[in-house]
């Protein structure tokens, strides 16, 4: 994802019901690009990840698999 402006980014994802699974990272990011890597541990399937800051939140749709 990529950031016009340093800001802080709160990073959750969701499961198909809308409750939270867990809260990934709550950072302060520099402006540019920035790449996310998950390494956690939960069931296969698909989830929703909600990138947001003061300005904007985005939601992408992702499949879990292992």
């Amino acid at each position: 994802f990529n950031l016009d402006q340093g800001n802080t980014v709160n990073c959750n994802l969701f499961d198909l019901n809308g409750r939270e699974v867990q809260s990934l990272f709550d950072k302060n990011l520099n402006a540019g690009f920035h790449h996310l890597e998950m390494n956690i541990d939960i069931p296969d399937g698909f989830y929703f990840l909600k990138l947001s800051n003061d300005h904007k939140q985005s939601f992408k749709k992702i499949a879990v698999m292992h």
